[in-house]
């Protein structure tokens, strides 16, 4: 056994666990979409599906990241046929007054607020945290009720709507996901 070698091997691994041991996240992830898990109505298909898969690897290895999301409300829907033969949506939503999420807190009783600019005036965005294992993942949720309705709706649906609504969208996620973490 070359005892060189392996010492070299050593100190580089103790030198990469010593980099990932940081509190702070200095690696911010911005993605439309999460799969976290199955029950969690935040994706809808691959890109998701990677976008999770990062952040649970980022958290096995204990590296410093965060990611910032979009708090879609109204998740899939699912279809059943009706007695008739009939086609049926029926849709499944996300809670996020419940756990596994949480409010993220300006202090100790208020609600974090950020105000994005957008075209048609200021949103108000909220967010909610989710833990993915060490990772911390917010979502950006425009569903409060200092928005006017079309302002509200944003992060209802995931790609919901037509191309101004996605820009809409992606402008949320962009510009309050800096403020979030400025």
């Amino acid at each position: 056994m070359d005892e060189s070698y392996v010492a070299d091997v050593t100190r580089l691994h103790q030198e990469m666990l010593e980099a990932t041991q940081t509190q702070d996240p200095r690696i911010a992830y911005f993605c439309m979409e999460f799969g976290i898990a199955g029950f969690l109505k935040l994706y809808s298909g691959g890109l998701g599906i990677l976008a999770g898969d990062h952040l649970k690897a980022s958290s096995d290895l204990n590296l410093p990241l965060c990611a910032v999301g979009l708090a879609y409300h109204d998740g899939y829907f699912h279809q059943i046929i009706d007695r008739e033969g009939r086609q049926e949506a029926l849709g499944d939503s996300n809670d996020f007054e419940s756990p596994p999420f949480e409010p993220v807190m300006a202090g100790q009783y208020a609600p974090l607020r950020v105000t994005v600019p957008l075209p048609t005036g200021p949103v108000q965005v909220r967010a909610w945290k989710l833990q993915v294992g060490r990772v911390p993942l917010y979502l950006l949720d425009t569903n409060v009720p200092e928005n006017r309705p079309e302002d509200r709706s944003i992060t209802n649906r995931l790609y919901g709507g037509d191309s101004v609504h996605r820009l809409r969208q992606e402008m949320i996620l962009g510009l309050g996901g800096y403020q979030l973490l400025a």
